[in-house]
């Protein structure tokens, strides 16, 4: 198969008028030319961008559909579904604050799906239990807890090989239980968290290499108390972003990108995508949609995004001022790299073949997931 030719995405660069052929869901070589036989045509890019699927490192629910709520396979099925549209070929289903038993089933169902990529699903994104209470956000406080010994060891148990990354309050930690965490390999990420900026740092230090999306939920920064927010921006760390114009300021994010330019990377944390929670209730807490189009709790915190990832790189070029190389490899490229994935988000001979055609103007014209043509219509 071949997706003729267009300006494809190579080594953080486009390279003009170059043909891509596809070896079943397997990008095979990348040409100068366009050869008619034997392969068959998939798709035209002319005078379009070819760039890879975008990695969602952070993805809660879409099409009605909540992860925490709808622990099961067309729970996720509908939430890829709203989101592949958009771009998102791959993606961490990520489960809030819940209980073990949840937690446990949450693991379960990842693992199942793992190993078929028809649904996108890289591993799982554990977010909570184990957070500060005044930075819970939209996480149902009755299951907010300190973590436990005897209960880490259940979820590292089942786990190991499933989570891919574990956002927590670091400060509730104690040494012995963040040497546990660190020694799984996940992805450990400082999040909803109320440590000072030497406690923030105190954990870079014992294996926590990333801070969920920057701003929100956290110790904020202030002249004579950094917090969680200051040693983010002040250490090398990943630091993930949730670029809506609601969860932060886009001046605070230009401020995030100059500070972090090489370790910043998009999510889009979405609960929401063309249609509202079942129910109307997001792991157990009741939600309303307000007039900005946003939901929120009923004491009034965001609950989660309404943004795709082809959005939120929109939006990196239009706000933070980005070129299209750079917005790019901050929805692609870089979520694979922090994950430790060298098969997906850069367009390579052996990597899979998930792949956004978009027109000139930026509107999307094509998604191609596990080298299949998925219709990009939004309607």
């Amino acid at each position: 198969m071949q997706i003729v030719k267009g300006n494809v995405y190579v080594q953080g660069q486009f390279l003009p008028n170059k043909s891509l052929y596809l070896s079943e869901n397997k990008i095979e070589t990348i040409e100068d030319t366009q050869i008619s036989e034997p392969f068959e045509v998939i798709a035209d890019a002319s005078d379009g961008y070819v760039i890879p699927g975008f990695i969602d490192l952070q993805l809660n629910g879409g099409g009605g559909a909540y992860f925490t709520n709808d622990l099961d396979e067309d729970g996720v099925k509908t939430i890829f579904k709203s989101h592949l549209k958009y771009g998102t070929t791959t993606f961490l289903p990520t489960l809030i604050t819940t209980s073990l038993e949840n937690i446990l089933k949450g693991i379960a169902l990842t693992k199942q799906l793992m190993g078929n990529r028809q649904y996108g699903v890289l591993g799982m994104h554990l977010e909570g239990p184990y957070f500060h209470p005044a930075k819970r956000g939209a996480h149902p406080p009755a299951y907010i807890r300190r973590p436990t010994d005897e209960e880490l060891d259940q979820i590292i148990s089942h786990g190991k090989e499933i989570i891919k990354i574990i956002t927590f309050a670091p400060e509730i930690f104690d040494t012995y239980q963040l040497e546990k965490l660190r020694n799984t390999g996940w992805i450990l990420s400082a999040g909803h968290s109320m440590a000072t900026y030497q406690e923030a740092v105190a954990s870079f230090e014992k294996g926590v290499s990333m801070v969920t999306h920057l701003y929100n939920a956290m110790s904020p920064l202030e002249s004579r108390a950094p917090g969680l927010v200051g040693a983010a921006l002040d250490q090398k760390v990943w630091t993930s972003i949730i670029l809506d114009g609601v969860h932060l300021d886009y001046a605070a994010a230009r401020v995030a990108y100059r500070l972090k330019t090489d370790r910043l990377v998009l999510i889009s944390d979405a609960s929401f995508k063309d249609a509202a929670i079942k129910g109307e209730n997001l792991a157990g807490l009741a939600i309303e949609q307000h007039a900005d189009g946003q939901y929120y709790t009923q004491d009034g915190k965001l609950a989660g995004s309404c943004l795709s990832m082809y959005e939120a790189m929109l939006n990196a070029i239009r706000y933070l001022e980005l070129p299209l190389e750079t917005a790019v490899e901050l929805a692609t490229a870089r979520p694979a790299q922090v994950i430790n994935d060298d098969t997906i988000g850069v367009i390579k001979p052996g990597n899979y073949a998930d792949l956004v055609i978009l027109n000139k103007d930026l509107s999307l014209r094509l998604v191609i997931q596990d080298g299949k043509v998925v219709n990009p219509s939004l309607s």
